[in-house]
């Protein structure tokens, strides 16, 4: 439980850093954890009005993959939401804005199980990103 408080403190740290934009909508919370893998897959890409930009990646050489992007709507240059793309099976995970609804936050903790009991490496994999952005 420490841990995952630890994560959970630090990924809130990380997004609250560069974050104000409009609040993630339910719709855009959606779209990211049923529809984004989809299309990106597909080929088809992100949706219209949208953009994606790569914040970083992490393989600890095994199964621990996890790849960070900034979802971005068109004219705003801050994200709407953090994509996590998790392990192999690429589990899609929506971080939402500080000041989204709850029930946003909410369902972001419940998705959290993807990274199973030990949450050791995706925390320091996101201290690095922190400190990555905080040095800019």
């Amino acid at each position: 439980m420490k841990k995952l408080i630890v994560v959970l403190l630090s990924l809130i740290t990380v997004y609250s850093y560069a974050q104000k934009a409009a609040p993630t909508t339910q719709d855009e919370y959606t779209y990211v954890t049923k529809g984004l893998k989809g299309q990106i897959e597909s080929g088809i890409g992100v949706k219209a009005g949208y953009k994606l930009i790569d914040f970083g990646k992490h393989n600890d050489g095994g199964k621990k993959v996890m790849d960070v992007y900034g979802m971005f709507r068109d004219g705003e240059n801050k994200p709407c939401a953090i994509v996590l793309v998790v392990g192999p099976e690429k589990a899609y995970l929506c971080m939402p804005t500080e000041d989204a609804p709850g029930n946003l936050w909410d369902s972001y903790l419940g998705s959290l199980k993807v990274f199973g009991t030990d949450l050791s490496w995706a925390d320091y994999y996101l201290h690095k990103l922190l400190m990555r952005y905080a040095g800019r």
